[in-house]
């Protein structure tokens, strides 16, 4: 009867870990969306409004106060770090980022506008390797805990 229950204790830890990668891979994906949505937002804000970029990055904290890349570009122009994106990726973030405001109304549209396009690239790519890579760990984390499982019992 005890193995039984450590099988399921050890299963149930297993898929609890799976789902923790996969949740990993998707925090990922979901702070390349904020990216984006915040490059739209600033496009509009700098167009419209003629807004600085600290008080857009506040207005955008303001808006989403719970996003992890919003907290994360809350002190602008310091960053915090954010977990969630490898140290690469979140330094190319911070340099498309840190671009914006260097030029003229002009330039900021056409650096805007390749600011997104590059972080749409980002978020294909997290998207791709989020649903590709999570999966792969959730389903692997899945079969070791039921195969220990059946090898306890």
């Amino acid at each position: 009867m005890l193995n039984v229950v450590l099988g399921g204790v050890v299963c149930a830890s297993c898929i609890a870990v799976g789902w923790w990668q996969r949740r990993r891979y998707r925090k990922r994906v979901d702070v390349m969306r904020d990216l984006v949505a915040f490059l739209v937002f600033c496009e509009e804000q700098i167009e419209y409004n003629m807004a600085s970029l600290p008080a857009i990055f506040g207005h955008f904290y303001a808006l989403h106060p719970h996003s992890a890349f919003a907290s994360a570009c809350s002190a602008f122009p310091t960053f915090g770090s954010l977990h969630d994106l490898p140290e690469d990726a979140w330094r190319a973030v911070q340099d498309l980022l840190l671009a914006l405001g260097r030029s003229d109304e002009r330039g900021q549209g056409a650096r805007l506008a390749y600011a997104k396009a590059e972080a749409e690239t980002m978020l294909r790519a997290a998207v791709e390797v989020g649903r590709k890579r999570g999966d792969l760990y959730a389903k692997l984390w899945q079969a070791a805990g039921i195969g220990l499982m059946i090898w306890m019992v």
